[in-house]
C-alpha cells in the first residue's frame, strides 16, 4: 500500500502490484501455428494494458478494468481459438475470485510494514547506498519493481519480467528468510542488473546466451554494492554480518562458487560487469555472436580475467561456444 524509494529503484507494494505479477507471470502457450498466433494477439493487447494501470487504485477496480478488458480484446479482435478462450477464462476466474482479492490486500498490508521498518533501518540505509552505487558503475536504467507473492513458487526470490517490464521481488518468501533484511535489496539489485543486461542486449531469439555469465555478473556486481555500503555505515557488527549473510547466500546460488572461483582468480568484483559492457558496445553481429569463443574470450582477458574454456572449478565447469 505504498511505494518505497530505493536509489533511483520505485519498489510497489499494494494489492495492485501483487495481483500485476499473480496474473502476468508465467505466460507459456503450446498449440498450433494458428493458435500461437491468436495467442500473440492477445498478450499484445493485454500485457501493455496490465503494466499501465495504476498500482494504487482499488483492487476491485483494477479486477473489473481487466476483466473488461479481456472481453473486448476477445471480442474485437475476433479470438475464437481454444487455446485463447480457455487462457483468457482463466484469467478472468483469477481476478474474480475473492479469496485472491483478499489475499492480494493481506500481503500487501503485511509487506508494507515490513519494509517500512526496513527502510528505518541499517538495512534501508545499505539499501539506498547500494542501488545508488550500481548505477555509478553503469547499471542503468534501473527498472521498476513490484511486491510479489505467491507468484514464482516457495523456492524464487524474484525475477525481472519481460512482459511486465518490471523487476518482481516476491516478499513472502523473502520474508521467510534467515537473512530477510539482506535477502531483500540482493534480490532487487541482483534482478535489476539482469534487466539493464536485458535491455541493453535486446531481443534476439537466434543469439546463442550465457546464462552464466549473465548471472555472475548479477551475483558479483550486487553483492559488491551491499559490501560497499555497508563498509560506509562504519558499523563493524553490521559489516560483519553482512559478509555473513552474504557468504551463505552465495553458497546457495547455482553460480555462488563459480562467483567465488573467479574472486579468487582477479580480485575484482566488477570484472564480469565490465565485460558485459564491452559486450553492448560491440558492433551488432559480434554482439550476436558474443557467446563464442573468439568474441567472449578476449574480451574477458581484456577485463583481467585470464580465463580458457572449459572453465573448471569446485568439481564444476563452464564454456562458451564454438
Amino acid at each position: 500500500m505504498a511505494r518505497f524509494d530505493i536509489g533511483s529503484i520505485s519498489l510497489w507494494v499494494s494489492p495492485v502490484s501483487i495481483m500485476k505479477c499473480f496474473v502476468g507471470i508465467g505466460w507459456v502457450a503450446r498449440g498450433s501455428e494458428a493458435e500461437l498466433r491468436e495467442y500473440s494477439i492477445f498478450c499484445d493487447g493485454f500485457l501493455p494494458f496490465l503494466i499501465s494501470q495504476d498500482n494504487e487504485m482499488p483492487i476491485d477496480d483494477f479486477c473489473k478494468i481487466l476483466i473488461r478488458k479481456i472481453d473486448e480484446i476477445m471480442e474485437n479482435r475476433h479470438l475464437e481459438s481454444n487455446l485463447v478462450t480457455r487462457f483468457s477464462q482463466r484469467l478472468k476466474n483469477t481476478l474474480k475470485n475473492q479469496k485472491n482479492r483478499e489475499n492480494a490486500c493481506l500481503y500487501a498490508f503485511r509487506y508494507t510494514i515490513w519494509l517500512t521498518a526496513w527502510m528505518n533501518s541499517p538495512f534501508g540505509k545499505i539499501g539506498n547506498q547500494a542501488a545508488q552505487q550500481i548505477e555509478k558503475w553503469g547499471v542503468q536504467p534501473l527498472y521498476e519493481a513490484l511486491g510479489a507473492a505467491a507468484s514464482f513458487g516457495n523456492a524464487v526470490f524474484g525475477k525481472f519480467v519481460p512482459s511486465l517490464q518490471a523487476v518482481c521481488v516476491q516478499l513472502d518468501v523473502i520474508y521467510q528468510n534467515e537473512c530477510s533484511e539482506l535477502q531483500f535489496i540482493e534480490t532487487l539489485l541482483h534482478e535489476e542488473i539482469h534487466a539493464v543486461i536485458h535491455a541493453r542486449m535486446g531481443e534476439d531469439e537466434t543469439r546463442y546466451e550465457l546464462a552464466w555469465l549473465n548471472e555472475l555478473a548479477a551475483v558479483l556486481t550486487s553483492q559488491f554494492a551491499i559490501e560497499s555500503a555497508a563498509r560506509e555505515l562504519q558499523d563493524v557488527k553490521i559489516s560483519e554480518q553482512v559478509e555473513r549473510c552474504l557468504n551463505r547466500m552465495r553458497s546457495r546460488q547455482q553460480y555462488g562458487t563459480l562467483a567465488d572461483a573467479v574472486l579468487r582468480g582477479t580480485e575484482n568484483h566488477l570484472i564480469v560487469w565490465r565485460a558485459w559492457e564491452r559486450i553492448f558496445d560491440l558492433p551488432q553481429e559480434k554482439k550476436r555472436n558474443y557467446a563464442r569463443n573468439s568474441v567472449i574470450t578476449p574480451i574477458l582477458h581484456e577485463v583481467g580475467w585470464n580465463v580458457e574454456f572449459p572453465y573448471t572449478y569446485d568439481n564444476k565447469y563452464v564454456t562458451v561456444y564454438v
